[in-house]
């Protein structure tokens, strides 16, 4: 992994700037892909796409900011100027993406559907944890949340869009519709995804799992 120089960007609020940090490369090596899609890749980690401002707390997104300028990653000399003590962006809690999408943050489909899936994902953090018990969340608002992506996805037929679908259609645990779902999946590249999500099905399994790991690679489908 090689960092590269963070940005410097200015709430769109208040103007307080803060630091998105960026790669000049990375890896997967020693990921962890669960089956909502998200990865854990220490050695190519992601830089939030929308956060909550330090300073007024108001939340926005990263790539509607003004940028102010380039600082080197670490650089708190003199030369770093006014933007050598902003604080790096943080990515949002579960709780705080439903406050964006309750205060219209999302105001295009393709937004809805990108915050709905970063919702997801923190919900499902929790039962990412090696000492927490396999889960899924189950609160009103998780679920709301998974009905709703449904809804918007119903006719959109990407083969990406169909594995987060189903996914969302399994936590319900409306395992037929996931099944039904997953039939539009016929590219091989998604085959050991598809495969994984098919093996949970089966055993009538709602949580969030593990699809690819170090110990656990993609398998390869043989002719």
């Amino acid at each position: 992994m090689i960092p590269d120089a963070d940005i410097i960007i200015a709430c769109p609020y208040c103007d307080t700037p803060a630091r998105v940090f960026q790669l000049i490369s990375g890896n997967t090596i020693g990921a962890i892909t669960w089956t909502d899609g998200w990865m854990d890749a220490p050695m190519m980690p992601r830089a939030p796409r929308i956060t909550r401002c330090a300073h007024c707390k108001k939340i926005y997104w990263v790539a509607s900011a003004r940028q102010l300028g380039f600082v080197s990653l670490g650089d708190t000399s003199e030369s770093a100027g006014e933007f050598k003590d902003a604080p790096h962006v943080g990515p949002l809690s579960e709780a705080d993406c439903f406050e964006a999408l309750h205060g219209g943050l999302a105001p295009t489909t393709d937004l809805e559907l990108e915050l709905r899936v970063f919702a997801w994902w923190r919900g499902n953090d929790t039962f990412r944890e090696p000492e927490h018990p396999a889960g899924h969340p189950t609160s009103p608002d998780a679920v709301a949340n998974a009905e709703r992506f449904i809804e918007l996805t119903k006719e959109m037929w990407d083969e990406d869009i169909l594995l987060f679908r189903a996914e969302a259609q399994r936590h319900l645990g409306r395992f037929d519709e996931a099944r039904e779902t997953l039939q539009g999946v016929g590219c091989s590249d998604y085959w050991p995804a598809k495969s994984r999500q098919l093996e949970l099905l089966d055993a009538q399994n709602r949580n969030v799992a593990i699809l690819f790991s170090p110990e656990h690679p993609p398998q390869i489908p043989q002719d």
